[in-house]
């Protein structure tokens, strides 16, 4: 659907980041707007920065500036965590305390995500999860089947509500809830996956988000109520994006009253798009006066693709609160090759993989 290509460049002493897409007409404005004023400045996984990780007993964090031996480096510190996917990208500047940390607000994304993990036919760290709703009536199970591949089992007591299946289009609308999770906590999950992209000249810039990171009270947390925490989500149809990818772009003029730097997520059927706040070079626009513009990136999605699955759609998603949400509904409509079978009295489903 999209392809990457850097190249070192001799003259400049950089890498240069290129597209490869035939986009579909629908978002080519959108993409000659955004890359007028934002450039690429690093994606993960990245080929051409592989190295060869610091000795465990020389490391620094970089989040907590602790060092060994007063802090341990004894766990795998995903750059992108791996309930997205699997990924072998790992960094050397995160210490386990700090890893430990991160992982509970991640445990807050995989619950935003919701009952897609278990849909998804990419595994994560432990596998594919198992999916159940508030109140237990709807179940989703991934299993293995030697004859006939990866199957999904959909169960429900109450499948009138839970579950809606079209035989004519091949489309099954399941309407789940998301566990409970905290949309503040969401976002640091998101913004610390930027933090980790950073080189450390860029890291510094973010001294203060950093901090707000590690503050565990999401109540006094400066981050909550911001305008900047949210997420734009493409929720993009048709099979999923092959492996995990986060892009860094950075404005390309520090006077415009914009954030300086956006990541992009690409994972299962999403694109997440986030603005990082309290950069030091944006601190000037944070005067109650100055109106910040939040510019969407296009999805970069080929035309042969979505004239096959249909255009990604955009939602604009407030991550800022503080306060516990319990109970979200969340539908999901996804395609199927065939339904292998139907048992009891309509209430259970086992499906094929597309």
């Amino acid at each position: 659907m999209m392809k990457i290509v850097s190249n070192f460049n001799e003259q400049t002493g950089m890498v240069d980041i290129n597209f490869v897409v035939n986009l579909p007409e629908k978002f080519r404005k959108q993409h000659e707007d955004f890359f007028s004023i934002y450039e690429v400045t690093d994606f993960q996984p990245n080929q051409l920065q592989d190295r060869l990780l610091k000795p465990k007993h020389e490391r620094t964090c970089r989040f907590c500036t602790k060092s060994f031996p007063e802090v341990t480096f004894k766990k795998k510190a995903h750059i992108i965590p791996e309930l997205l996917g699997k990924s072998s990208f790992v960094s050397d500047f995160e210490c386990d305390v700090c890893n430990l940390l991160f992982s509970t607000y991640e445990t807050d994304l995989a619950s935003f995500i919701g009952a897609p993990r278990s849909l998804s036919s990419k595994k994560g760290k432990n596998g594919n999860p198992t999916y159940k709703s508030a109140y237990g009536n709807l179940e989703i199970r991934h299993r293995e089947d030697p004859e006939t591949g990866s199957k999904k089992d959909l169960t429900s007591s109450n499948f009138e509500e839970d579950i809606e299946i079209n035989l004519d289009d091949k489309k099954m609308t399941i309407n789940a809830d998301r566990p409970p999770y905290t949309p503040l906590r969401v976002f640091k999950s998101l913004a610390k996956i930027a933090l980790t992209l950073f080189n450390e000249e860029e890291f510094a810039e973010y001294a203060d988000l950093n901090l707000m990171l590690q503050q565990t009270d999401e109540q006094q947390n400066k981050l909550s109520g911001n305008p900047l925490c949210r997420a734009m989500i493409y929720v993009n149809p048709g099979p999923e994006f092959p492996s995990p990818l986060a892009l860094m772009v950075r404005k390309k003029k520090s006077s415009e009253t914009f954030p300086t730097h956006s990541m992009l997520l690409y994972f299962h059927n999403y694109i997440y798009q986030i603005f990082l706040p309290f950069c030091k070079q944006d601190l000037w626009m944070y005067d109650g006066k100055t109106n910040i513009t939040l510019h969407s990136a296009p999805p970069m999605v080929d035309k042969a693709f979505t004239n096959k699955y249909g255009l990604p759609e955009l939602h604009n998603v407030e991550l800022s609160s503080a306060e516990r949400i319990k109970n979200q509904k969340h539908t999901i409509v996804m395609s199927f090759n065939n339904i292998l079978k139907m048992e009891g009295n309509e209430n259970d489903v086992t499906k094929s993989e597309e």
